[in-house]
């Protein structure tokens, strides 16, 4: 039991940071793109690049279990909406929801 605790904990733990990562990484790509020379190369590289370290770290944190991977998922997915939150605009029309009118 408790050690189901620990492992859920750290697999939340390893979503956050991965989640953390990937969004980093993918400011520090938009942040470079009017500077770079070739901003599509860029863009398919940074993606290419995040995606492989998420879906690697998410393959090996769910162990054969698919629990651990679905608490990983919340864990990136906790990340995103604290920094959509944190950084969207105050004045946004822009909605935190995924379905539309």
């Amino acid at each position: 039991m408790i050690n189901d605790i620990f492992t859920f904990a750290t697999a939340l733990a390893v979503g956050m940071a991965v989640g953390l990562l990937n969004f980093a990484g993918m400011w520090s790509t938009i942040h470079y793109l009017p500077i770079i020379k070739y901003p599509s190369a860029l863009i398919m590289l940074s993606y290419i690049v995040r995606m492989a370290i998420v879906l690697v770290t998410f393959y090996f944190i769910m162990d054969g279990r698919w629990e651990r991977l679905l608490v990983c998922f919340v864990g990136f997915f906790i990340v995103r909406r604290v920094l959509v939150k944190r950084f969207l605009p105050e004045g946004s029309k822009m909605k935190m929801t995924y379905h539309s009118k």
